[in-house]
């Protein structure tokens, strides 16, 4: 595993730590709990994606978290009776993780680069909506997204990749980082709000 990369991803984390900390003390008790558990949970989950990388076990990972995800889109189909939205989930989720399936065995740097880029952007995503989000992404679909929050994410993704490029030098493609790497994975909770959205509610 690229050690010195995890410890760079920690100290975004803690980074992160000190910025849901202020951001905490204008949220209500309850709000606070939550934004903690998301962290803790986000921080677990990153870590094990990282060490399944370096025993080479993410193929069997990603079919975890893409069974995962069709149970969820049945689950939640089931209970809001919303069958259209659940088969347009399932359609967009099933050609997403497929891909995802076969980008698990591409080169061990390929899958660190990425999996760091895309952490930093959904992490500072949240953060910058959370702390600075004004104007409302997607309302309908997912109110909690703002266009403040994707702009802080795609920024600090851009700084991320471009700053990291040189431990990546010796793998063809990533001398030149694209900025815009995170930028399709920020569409993937939409086909699950689109089912908790308070704008659709229960028939």
């Amino acid at each position: 595993m690229h050690l010195d990369l995890y410890i760079l991803l920690l100290i975004y984390f803690i980074l992160g730590a000190m910025a849901i900390f202020f951001i905490n003390q204008r949220r209500t008790p309850p709000e606070r709990k939550n934004n903690w558990l998301k962290f803790t949970t986000y921080f677990i989950m990153i870590s094990l994606l990282f060490f399944s990388i370096s025993i080479r076990i993410l193929p069997i990972i990603s079919l975890i978290i893409i069974i995962s995800g069709c149970m969820e889109i049945f689950m939640l189909m089931f209970k809001t009776k919303q069958v259209l939205t659940g088969i347009l989930a399932l359609a967009v989720f099933s050609g997403v993780f497929y891909s995802f399936y076969l980008f698990s065995f591409l080169e061990q740097s390929y899958l660190y680069f990425t999996l760091f880029i895309v952490a930093v952007f959904d992490a500072f995503s949240q953060l910058t909506g959370q702390s600075l989000g004004k104007r409302k992404l997607v309302p309908t679909i997912s109110p909690d997204k703002t266009v403040e929050g994707l702009a802080g994410g795609l920024i600090m993704a851009g700084l991320t990749a471009v700053a990291i490029r040189n431990a990546f030098s010796s793998v063809s493609g990533l001398s030149s980082p694209i900025p815009l790497l995170p930028f399709p994975f920020s569409l993937l909770p939409f086909p699950f709000s689109r089912f908790r959205s308070p704008a659709y509610p229960n028939p």
